[in-house]
């Protein structure tokens, strides 16, 4: 579509708002589903226990909780940070504070007390929800709270059925919560229950996430009750069926914890949880056991997969898989193909930000869908317009099959950064479109590629390389577990390529012979100016962000600490110093 001088793509019409909030869709679709009783299947399963419970179990409890932030003082328009890992209480102690008219504010499960303090100072709570791993260092942040802002709170604590442990003091229990709210109702049905009236919802902040911050601290991103509703009801790869079984490995701080929530009640899904799922054995031992359907997995875990598969994970029955569904970064080609033929099932991309939303997904295998196409984000989501811009020229690229940044808005925009109007305001373009700092390509059936952060671009001699192309080269080694590429500075020359590699040890080889195996790899599959110069460096893990991705801020960081890469060997760069720029 042109538009004087911007050339817009559209994703075409999806499912739309109903018309009604958020909290009153999620009350409708619990009710239908706790009515059906013993018709429906399970609302959700902890996979560490095995324990399942109802959508009448969960129906209850969420309105029980409504009513106990209420009595707690909560009232519509204030802020609930949570700080928890999955649990079943949590759910609906999160859901009760949305039907109380509160703003849920996601805080990353691993944040320390510094952490939790900088993220509550941002968002201004009014109430705390942790589970008892996380209640101390919600304890303390809360105390420190206390004393530079005078602000108080009510701390609610998850704590499992079976648990003993003893929670911090001036808190109480999710079990106390509900029992708050059941005394309050004083016996009112709960078919008579009314969410608590919000206002306009598309100016009402349902939810907070915090952005991964690899360029700085994390920011606040404020999402409208309104948009919340509309991307859970076109959730693209991570669509779930009625009946199937979703297996939930993320938090309630990332995205697709959040709208699995949603989606997973609207259509009558069982939701498995895990507290974290940080290897490949537990994530295929948990889908044999629970005989998931569908399940959202991070490339970097399911890099390591097919290796598992051929060796001690054949075990595990994974037949029960319609479709995996990934993102948060690039999943190559290469990989891509080999996941599917090891799983048998399809392996779906997608792309989205937290600031706005899902952008491209591929097909999940529904019938009546295309095969995905390997290496690919997908195509445009419904409600999705987008551009892609040339960095250099600020223009809009005008040929079908193009490469430029990726600029877009859909209806699941963020309101802003809380308490930040200036990084609000730059976050957008003149033309009201997100800039998302991503380059990407268009291929000529309208598939987007990813292919890297504009800010982590590489340049050797004015070349330039994008760490995502050689990290995908690198995975197809059988002994690189993970990698991450971040460029060495160098006076002359610019970056060199420098490659941090999480090795296998299933076969005996010296880290200099598999070092020089990778150097031999790279060097088939790549251009010249794209070898890896700067070294490698064989590490116990790769450090990532709150969401995920490769933290290059921090491989950056340990560059200069690792004596492997301390000095260079000259003679890598001889044959390059007199490479001409020819772009």
């Amino acid at each position: 579509m042109e538009s004087g001088s911007l050339r817009v793509y559209y994703g075409g019409e999806g499912v739309p708002h109903p018309g009604v909030t958020l909290s009153e869709f999620t009350l409708k679709h619990l009710r239908h589903f706790a009515d059906l009783g013993e018709l429906a299947p399970p609302a959700q399963i902890d996979a560490a226990t095995g324990r399942s419970v109802s959508f009448g179990w969960l129906l209850e409890r969420c309105v029980n909780a409504a009513g106990g932030w209420r009595a707690l003082g909560l009232r519509a328009g204030d802020t609930v940070a949570v700080c928890s890992n999955n649990h079943h209480a949590l759910f609906p102690a999160v859901l009760g504070a949305m039907f109380n008219g509160c703003t849920v504010a996601a805080i990353v499960p691993s944040s320390n007390t510094d952490e939790l303090l900088e993220s509550l100072l941002l968002v201004a709570p009014r109430g705390l929800v942790s589970d008892e791993l996380t209640a101390p260092w919600m304890a303390s942040a809360a105390e420190a709270l206390h004393r530079q802002r005078g602000t108080s709170t009510q701390h609610v604590v998850v704590v499992d059925e079976a648990s003993s442990s003893p929670i911090p003091s001036r808190a109480i229990s999710t079990d106390a919560l509900f029992q708050k709210g059941a005394a309050a109702r004083c016996g009112l049905d709960l078919d008579a229950y009314v969410p608590a009236a919000i206002g306009d919802p598309k100016q009402h902040g349902a939810y907070i996430l915090f952005s991964s911050g690899t360029t700085g601290k994390p920011k606040a991103v404020l999402t409208s009750d309104f948009s919340m509703l509309v991307h859970a009801l076109n959730p693209g790869s991570w669509a779930v069926q009625g009946g199937e079984r979703f297996l939930v490995s993320s938090p309630l701080s990332w995205i697709s914890g959040a709208l699995m929530m949603f989606e997973c009640t609207f259509v009558g899904a069982t939701r498995v949880f895990v507290r974290a799922c940080s290897d490949e054995i537990t994530w295929m031992r948990t889908i044999d056991k629970f005989k998931i359907s569908l399940t959202f997995a991070p490339p970097w875990l399911l890099s390591l997969v097919p290796d598992a598969l051929a060796g001690g994970g054949a075990k595990y029955d994974l037949g029960s898989l319609r479709a995996v569904a990934t993102g948060g970064a690039a999943l190559g080609a290469d990989m891509q193909a080999r996941l599917q033929d090891s799983l048998g099932c399809t392996v779906a991309q997608g792309y989205g930000c937290t600031e706005a939303g899902v952008a491209f997904s591929d097909s999940t295998g529904l019938p009546g869908q295309p095969p995905p196409r390997p290496g690919s984000l997908g195509q445009l989501q419904p409600w999705v317009h987008l551009r892609l811009v040339d960095p250099v020229s600020g223009r809009d690229v005008r040929e079908d099959i193009a490469e430029g940044e990726l600029r877009y808005k859909t209806p699941y925009l963020m309101l802003c950064y809380v308490g930040d109007p200036k990084a609000s305001a730059r976050a957008f373009d003149e033309h009201g479109f997100y800039c998302t700092g991503d380059l990407v390509r268009r291929d000529a059936d309208g598939y987007y590629y990813f292919v890297d952060r504009i800010k982590e671009l590489m340049k050797y001699n004015s070349w330039p390389i994008a760490a995502s192309q050689l990290e995908e080269v690198l995975l197809c080694h059988p002994l690189v577990r993970e990698a991450g590429v971040v460029g060495r500075p160098h006076a002359i020359h610019g970056d060199l390529p420098t490659a941090f590699v999480v090795r296998s040890y299933e076969k005996d080889l010296s880290n200099e012979q598999l070092g020089e195996e990778i150097h031999q790899l790279v060097r088939a599959r790549l251009s010249d100016h794209k070898l890896l110069r700067g070294g490698i460096c064989f590490v116990d893990e790769i450090p990532k962000t709150t969401s995920g991705k490769i933290n290059r801020n921090s491989l950056k960081q340990r560059l200069a600490s690792f004596d492997e890469i301390a000095k260079l060997d000259s003679s890598v760069l001889e044959k390059c110093v007199y490479l001409e720029n020819i772009h």
